[in-house]
């Protein structure tokens, strides 16, 4: 969506970039032991550095892409190196971690497209037995 406003913009002079934030260390979180133990929890997984964004470091990144005139239909990742594994829903409702890349579970190399594990073809409507 970042690219297409930009491009619709762009002939009154409007600017479009798009900041993806990770987890940003705000008020919501609150205070005490439990939620500092929470938040330890959450930024377990980012890459580096150890710990949740701040928001004067969001900030900061705001002002820099207001002041840069050049910077134009952009989306920027703002997470510490964090990528989020997707989680498929189950028809329950529950959800169940995907399983590894096509590449490693033996993908149709002709299509690209890998086999569907038994479960996930049924969850997808196919009559598929267990």
């Amino acid at each position: 969506m970042t690219v297409p406003a930009a491009r619709d913009l762009a002939a009154i002079g409007v600017r479009v970039n798009t900041i993806c934030p990770g987890i940003i260390d705000t008020p919501i979180y609150g205070g005490g032991a439990a939620a500092e133990e929470f938040k330890a929890k959450l930024a377990g997984p980012i890459v580096f550095p150890k710990r949740m964004g701040r928001p004067a470091e969001f900030a900061q990144l705001v002002r820099t892409l207001i002041e840069n005139d050049y910077m134009n239909g952009e989306v920027i990742r703002f997470d510490g190196g964090v990528r989020f594994q997707p989680k498929l829903t189950t028809p329950s409702g529950g959800t169940t971690p995907p399983g590894p890349p096509a590449a490693r579970r033996g993908a149709d190399r002709s299509t690209g497209h890998s086999p569907r594990p038994p479960a996930l073809a049924r969850w997808a409507g196919k009559n598929v037995p267990p």
